[in-house]
């Protein structure tokens, strides 16, 4: 019973952390994006999202809403 809750903790753990590494991945993608649209000509972002085609499949929909969402008018 003591190894099965030590076996469930370590997977526990183990899911934290690679949600903690996808979160600061998302959340450096939305840095270098804002970065890019500051030295980028007026107008670029909102092409490259226009001529872009989304990844439906794509389960982290959430930071691409956001970046959207900030650079909206650029």
């Amino acid at each position: 019973m003591v190894e099965d809750f030590i076996v469930d903790l370590k997977q526990a753990i183990a899911d934290v952390r690679a949600k903690r590494m996808a979160q600061m991945g998302n959340k450096l993608q939305s840095a270098v994006v804002k970065g890019l649209s500051s030295i980028l000509p007026e107008g670029s972002i909102a092409r490259l999202q226009k001529d872009s085609k989304p990844d439906l499949n794509n389960e982290n929909k959430a930071a691409m809403y956001g970046m959207m969402g900030a650079l909206s008018g650029t």
